[in-house]
C-alpha cells in the first residue's frame, strides 16, 4: 500500500511481504515474483473520495526480552537472521516486527474506513 503526496511522490505504507513478523521470520518468498509486482490501483472510497488521512496502528505482542535467545544469531547475539538470509541488528528487528497492523483512512467528510487490518504473526 502507498499514498502519494499532493506532488506525486509515492511513500511506501505497508508491502506484505517484506514487513511485519511474519514477513521477517516466517515467510519465505520468491525473489524474482516479488520485483514484478506493481501497485497501480488508486483507492476510492464509497463517497468517491481519494485523498485522505491515515491513522496507522501497529501491534506489538511479543516479549522480546524474554524471547531474545530464539532470534539472535549465536554467533553474534547483536544480530537476528531473517527469512531471507539478511541479517540485521537485533534492534532493528524488534521495531520491524510488529505482529498486528491498522491503516484506516479518513475522509474529508470525516469517514473512516479500515484500508488494511492484518494479523502478521
Amino acid at each position: 500500500m502507498y499514498a502519494v503526496t499532493g506532488s506525486g511522490q509515492r511513500i511506501l505504507l505497508f508491502d506484505g511481504a517484506a514487513h511485519g513478523y511474519d514477513a521477517m521470520f516466517c515467510d519465505s518468498r520468491d525473489a524474482d515474483g516479488l520485483r514484478g509486482r506493481r501497485a497501480d490501483q488508486v483507492y476510492v472510497d464509497a463517497d468517491g473520495e481519494d485523498t485522505f488521512e491515515l491513522v496507522i496502528w501497529a501491534g506489538y505482542g511479543i516479549d522480546w526480552d524474554d524471547e531474545r535467545d530464539s532470534f539472535v544469531d549465536p554467533g553474534d547475539p547483536g544480530l537476528v537472521t531473517l527469512t531471507d538470509g539478511r541479517r540485521i541488528p537485533f534492534e532493528a528487528a524488534r521495531r520491524a516486527a510488529f505482529d498486528a497492523l491498522s491503516i484506516t483512512v479518513v475522509n474529508a467528510r470525516n469517514r473512516a474506513t479500515d484500508a488494511v487490518s492484518e494479523e502478521l504473526a
